[in-house]
């Protein structure tokens, strides 16, 4: 009976195409919002991860600058080194603990480098200031400064990497 009804079989086709048009709306924007959504978490996390390496690069120089300018540090000092150098070899460490999940493994160790340099820096003022260590020849200046640059220039990489792909 439907067979022999042209108007009702045109109705039919046209209905089953308006729901196959319908179907494949729903899917593209269900796609569309699934794409939205990855886009969304993957700028999340790296907003996280530039906010992580950009605290590491700053803490980083800070802790670096710090240690340069009391190296000289003579005995008498000893509250200077304690309020200021040996806090923020402290707190450079802490900042690696913290923020170094971001971290290649390789990125890891040339931090990692630069801590125990930095360290070592700490140790040569702290003698000084204390009156145990006046030749600075026990300190090795070139090893420190090379740690140094290549934590940086690795941080400094890292934080570059999605600017230059994106201008690329």
């Amino acid at each position: 009976m439907v067979s022999e009804n042209p108007a009702v079989i045109g109705l039919l086709g046209v209905v089953l195409g308006a729901l196959i048009n319908e179907g494949g709306a729903i899917v593209r924007t269900w796609r569309q919002g699934k794409q939205a959504n990855i886009r969304t978490k993957a700028e999340f996390y790296l907003d996280r991860k530039v906010d992580a390496l950009s605290n590491l690069y700053s803490q980083l120089e800070s802790t670096h600058r710090v240690l340069n300018d009391n190296m000289g540090l003579g005995p008498d000092n000893e509250e200077k080194y304690w309020e200021e150098v040996q806090p923020k070899v402290a707190g450079f460490r802490n900042t690696i603990r913290q923020d170094g999940i971001y971290l290649s493994e390789e990125q890891d160790e040339l931090l990692h480098e630069a801590l125990g340099q930095f360290r070592q820096a700490s140790i040569h003022i702290q003698a000084q200031v204390e009156g145990r260590d006046r030749d600075p020849s026990n300190f090795n200046v070139r090893e420190f400064e090379d740690a140094y640059e290549e934590a940086r220039s690795a941080l400094k990489e890292e934080l570059n990497r999605p600017i230059q792909e994106l201008e690329d």
